[in-house]
């Protein structure tokens, strides 16, 4: 893919949270309390904790939560994997409910 001078435009990259379904029970309830981390090019984003739920929903339907990982040029967009994980707030530990999920634009 040939992109030229337009490799090199800064745009906001942010990403829409709506939800996950069916995650693993990592509390003695019997549910999770999960949030989501996002990491992309060095920035990190943590999404609000969902509290007891094993299918969470961010943010209102049909808008989701927003994150916003900042600047970014198409050339790092296209070079860099956005990472999403789930994991379970506990105050004396996380627990890693998801297998890290790496998506490419490139």
């Amino acid at each position: 893919m040939r992109l030229g001078r337009r490799a090199q435009e800064k745009g906001t990259l942010a990403v829409k949270l709506h939800s996950a379904v069916g995650l693993p029970m990592a509390d003695m309830n019997f549910k999770s309390d999960p949030y989501v981390l996002i990491q992309f090019a060095g920035e990190q984003k943590k999404s609000t904790t969902i509290r007891k739920n094993l299918n969470p929903r961010w943010g209102d339907p049909p808008k989701g939560e927003h994150l916003d990982l900042g600047e970014h040029t198409l050339a790092d967009v296209l070079s860099h994997p956005l990472v999403l994980r789930v994991f379970d707030e506990d105050k004396k530990r996380f627990v890693d409910l998801s297998d890290t999920n790496h998506l490419n634009a490139g």
